[in-house]
């Protein structure tokens, strides 16, 4: 064979690894997306299957799901799949292929098959269509860096969460806590005065909550003078009374005078609530610009570099 010729060969064997290994990592970029901010929580733009929509982005949901809506468009398999939700109860849904999921720049192979749910109760309290949830089966996959109050997200798989909150004009994290994942879903520690907590990191709740259980386990007074306050979960709407946590450490930072919800319901008996005493919610991390690190395990909370930050958050 002439020097040309295996000059030729390598190419195409370069061209065809190299298609091969777009099929299978699908990463072409990274993408600066103006997500809409509505209800205290995240909208992004999501394709699935080729079909464009908007997203909740909620780290609290262990699977990402589509709307019976775009379920139908995308041929919805017509019998409950046994997929289950972590929440109160199984939830038994129906599946659909989801054909390449395109968010953040990058096109998705996995996972292969998304849960279909009526989500009209969600569209109802944001009073706009949503036609899906990223829950951790996806985001897990990329490291994102949020600016709900601006409406800004990052989504990559390429950049570390450093460069990403750059991007969004943050300064360096103020503090940095590793995720444990429990029932598939990313949890932090914290603690009030000397007292330790564990909550899961929820980008689709809108309010930071404690259950009772967990608010009388720790010691603290019956909250006085609270109001009741509506909060969505991904089957439903729940109550609770707003109050206020005197103080809430995450590593280096800490917060006072803090708007909480003590929940009406008691905490979850299945196993993915085992220990857990709440959840963040997106009205927390609002006063910072957030990063997420999936693969890292790690979530990051830098102020903005002007026009940002809550004076009640000091490092």
């Amino acid at each position: 064979m002439s020097p040309g010729a295996t000059g030729c060969s390598r190419i195409r064997l370069a061209l065809a690894i190299l298609a091969v290994c777009t099929a299978a990592c699908e990463t072409d970029g990274t993408e600066i997306q103006d997500a809409v901010a509505t209800g205290g929580l995240l909208l992004a733009p999501v394709q699935v299957g080729g079909v464009a929509g908007s997203y909740l982005v909620d780290t609290g949901t262990n699977l990402s799901l589509v709307s019976e809506e775009t379920g139908a468009r995308l041929r919805t398999a017509g019998s409950p799949s046994g997929r289950t939700l972590v929440g109160r109860e199984a939830v038994p849904m129906a599946e659909v292929r989801s054909d390449g999921i395109r968010f953040g720049g990058s096109l998705l192979r996995y996972p292969e098959q998304l849960g279909v749910l009526d989500l009209g109760f969600l569209a109802s309290h944001l009073d706009r269509p949503v036609d899906g949830i990223l829950g951790w089966d996806i985001l897990q996959q990329y490291r994102l860096a949020i600016d709900r109050s601006a409406g800004r997200l990052i989504a990559s798989r390429q950049l570390d969460a450093h460069s990403a909150l750059r991007r969004l004009n943050a300064v360096a994290p103020a503090a940095v806590l590793a995720l444990e994942i429990v029932g598939g879903r990313p949890t932090v520690r914290a603690s009030t005065g000397d007292r330790p907590l564990r909550l899961l990191l929820d980008t689709g709740s809108d309010a930071t909550t404690l259950f009772a259980g967990s608010w009388s386990r720790l010691g603290l007074p019956p909250p006085s003078g609270t109001t009741e306050r509506r909060r969505w979960k991904v089957t439903g709407i729940t109550t609770g009374h707003a109050t206020t946590l005197h103080d809430l450490r995450l590593g280096s930072v800490a917060l006072a005078d803090l708007p909480v919800v003590i929940a009406d319901e008691p905490r979850p008996a299945t196993s993915g609530w085992k220990g857990l005493d709440g959840i963040i919610g997106m009205d927390l991390l609002t006063r910072f610009v957030v990063a997420i690190d999936g693969p890292g395990l790690a979530l990051h909370l830098a102020e903005r570099v002007s026009g940002g930050g809550d004076d009640s958050a000091s490092p």
